[in-house]
């Protein structure tokens, strides 16, 4: 979705192509994994299936100089942390500030 009224760039889209894993229920930034300078944010789906029905995982995303990637998913995310157990409760509330180094 492009925003004229700020910039002429395209607006980041996150979709997990999964029906009901409610990617987005909880965001949080991340600071600087990858210490390049910009932020990096992590985006919770308390219902994807990533080998167990609804288990659960968040996603980390890297900050880059042009944002976020445009039109992202679970496939171009920078790292994957799941459950592995079915049904698992999901985590609805702020998500921590993991170390990924």
């Amino acid at each position: 979705m492009l925003d004229p009224l700020i910039t002429a760039t395209e607006d980041p889209v996150f979709q997990s192509n999964q029906v009901a894993a409610k990617l987005g229920q909880a965001v949080s930034g991340a600071g600087d994994i990858n210490g390049n300078g910009y932020g990096d944010v992590i985006i919770g789906a308390p219902y994807f299936d990533a080998g167990q029905s609804d288990e659960g995982a968040a996603f980390v995303f890297l900050g880059s100089a042009s944002g976020l990637v445009a039109n992202s998913t679970p496939a171009n995310a920078h790292r994957q942390l799941e459950s592995d157990g079915s049904g698992a409760p999901p985590a609805t509330g702020p998500a921590p500030t993991p170390r990924l180094d």
